[in-house]
């Protein structure tokens, strides 16, 4: 059975960042590989944390992307992204989804998403450290729902957010 649920962020702080959360939760068995779609170039940069290993596999512009557990940001701004699912015998799926507004990774993180758009390898241990990393995908896998997830990530996206205009402020 798939369980599958899309919140739209209704935090002020960030709702000009966040459109919203998609969570995913599944137990599947004996799946062939196939193609499954594809994804057209869309409004969303997607921060997109594997709780498990991944079940499939993405390609864009000919460069092939395993998905397995951890965080990666998929952009569809400028290519179309095919999704391919992997030949499993038993997989549990678990993932959330943060749909960012286009402005938003530059804004957080500090970065234009122009020079990450053919990257399927971007990651976001790229762009925060390795203990903050640990802490929030620890923090994400033992949470007990989507609104507990929801909450993880809008305070490390607050705290992400609080960093960037520092950084802001020094250059000016």
């Amino acid at each position: 059975m798939i369980k599958f649920k899309t919140i739209l962020c209704t935090n002020l702080e960030i709702s000009n960042l966040v459109h919203s959360y998609s969570d995913v939760n599944a137990e599947l068995n004996n799946l062939e590989e196939k193609y499954l779609y594809r994804l057209a170039p869309n409004y969303f940069t997607q921060l997109v944390f594997e709780l498990e290993d991944g079940i499939n596999k993405l390609e864009s512009n000919g460069h092939l992307k395993d998905i397995t557990q951890g965080c990666h940001f998929k952009i569809s701004h400028f290519n179309y992204i095919d999704v391919y699912r992997k030949s499993i015998k038993k997989a549990k799926v678990r993932h959330l989804k943060v749909n960012l507004y286009p402005h938003a990774i530059f804004r957080i993180f500090n970065i234009s998403p122009i020079e990450i758009k053919d990257d399927l390898n971007f990651n976001i241990k790229d762009v925060i450290t390795r203990s903050e990393y640990d802490i929030l995908f620890e923090q994400l896998y033992f949470s007990k729902d989507i609104f507990e997830k929801i909450m993880i990530i809008e305070i490390f996206l607050l705290n992400k957010l609080k960093n960037s205009k520092k950084i802001l402020i020094l250059i000016m």
